[in-house]
């Protein structure tokens, strides 16, 4: 929402600066005029600048992500195509007894309850943290804080694919038709 909020305001700058170069254009002349644009056009770069760090591209250290990367926060159990976990979500199964989270430490786990001992994990602790991604190609992704991706799933190819935190302790993806294509269980 904040991004959002520093987009539309910087396109209303522009916009007003772009306003207020045609008024003082009309009113005192072209030569007054190349001054003004020149400050103008150095306000618009910087405008544009903040919006695109802040506002309008999602960035880890610096490096922007395409746009298939930048999806919602996941909700409940499942991860729909586009959507995201960051460094201490977790998607938890419909009963509650199982959690699949991406610790702070880099590592995606599968836990029973917490406290209890990891059910299987992703071998990445110690990486930085960036994000899961479930893809729309149908992959589960996770890329570090640098934005180098570390496949988890390796399931591209497979359009409309979701992942699902399920009651007998298994993260599945399965295609858009039903049809699994990865699972923890075939990965302890």
């Amino acid at each position: 929402m904040y991004a959002r909020i520093v987009w539309w305001t910087g396109l209303a700058l522009i916009a007003g600066a772009a306003t207020l170069l045609g008024i003082h254009l009309i009113r005192y002349g072209l030569d007054s005029a190349d001054k003004l644009a020149s400050v103008f056009s150095i306000f618009i770069a910087l405008v544009g600048l903040a919006m695109n760090l802040v506002g309008n591209a999602p960035t880890f250290s610096g490096m922007q992500l395409r746009r298939e990367e930048q999806g919602p926060s996941a909700q409940g159990n499942t991860l729909l195509p586009g959507e995201i976990m960051t460094s201490g979500q977790s998607r938890i199964s419909l009963s509650g007894a199982y959690r699949f989270i991406y610790q702070t430490d880099g590592n995606l786990v599968l836990y029973r309850r917490p406290g209890s001992h990891p059910m299987w994990d992703s071998k990445t602790a110690g990486r930085s943290t960036g994000k899961c991604i479930m893809q729309h190609d149908g992959n589960f992704v996770i890329y570090t804080g640098e934005g180098q991706a570390i496949g988890v799933s390796d399931t591209p190819g497979n359009p409309g694919s979701h992942l699902a935190v399920q009651d007998d302790g298994n993260v599945v993806v399965y295609r858009s038709d039903g049809t699994p294509i990865w699972a923890t269980a075939d990965r302890h």
